[in-house]
């Protein structure tokens, strides 16, 4: 593409800035992982991290995509907005699904300690019964594997999981009607 000696530098900016988000999400992770205690802002933390993870890969792919169409539009703002709720759903999803077994690393997350959405959830609506209950099926994962995953996705943390998504997915749709008159206005402008 030729965008210039100009478009070269906002491209190189938003790639460091990308990069910088990527960043300050691992360094969210890892405070996730280590911690030995579990509190409600770690939701917050979460919620941040995806943010900046998937949601940042969105939200610049698309800033790209404006930057070398050379094309700043109205409704620019809204659709890079819906491009990381996008790419957040997108995340939490895929922490779901790390509890199927056609997952390409089953289990990943909870046996390397990663603390998502699912385990967050678990760990903040949990008796002590059950996690050590949980702790016990974790010696063997593999023979344990439904079991774990019918633990962690229990109906409290299906339900909390589906809220969240369902706010997100309430987000988009405003996002969604702001664009539409936002293209209504400038075809009629």
């Amino acid at each position: 593409r030729k965008i210039g000696f100009i478009g070269k530098v906002r491209a190189r900016i938003l790639l460091n800035t990308l990069h910088s988000a990527i960043k300050k999400g691992q360094n969210i992770d890892s405070v996730l992982e280590h911690s030995l205690t579990i509190k409600t802002s770690f939701i917050q933390r979460y919620d941040y991290m995806i943010k900046l993870f998937t949601g940042g890969h969105i939200k610049y792919s698309f800033l790209l995509g404006f930057l070398f169409l050379k094309n700043n539009p109205s409704y620019k703002k809204t659709v890079i907005s819906i491009g990381e709720k996008i790419g957040i759903i997108r995340q939490i999803f895929d922490d779901i699904n790390d509890y199927k077994k056609e997952h390409h690393e089953p289990l990943g997350d909870l046996i390397n300690s990663k603390k998502r959405l699912p385990e967050l959830i678990f760990l903040l609506n949990s008796t002590d019964k059950e996690k050590t209950d949980l702790q016990d099926l974790l010696k063997n994962p593999k023979e344990n594997f439904s079991k774990i995953a019918d633990t962690i996705l229990n109906i409290k943390v299906k339900n909390i999981i589906r809220e969240k998504i369902k706010a997100i997915k309430n987000e988009i749709d405003l996002d969604l009607e702001k664009y539409d008159a936002l293209v209504f206005t400038s075809k009629n402008a």
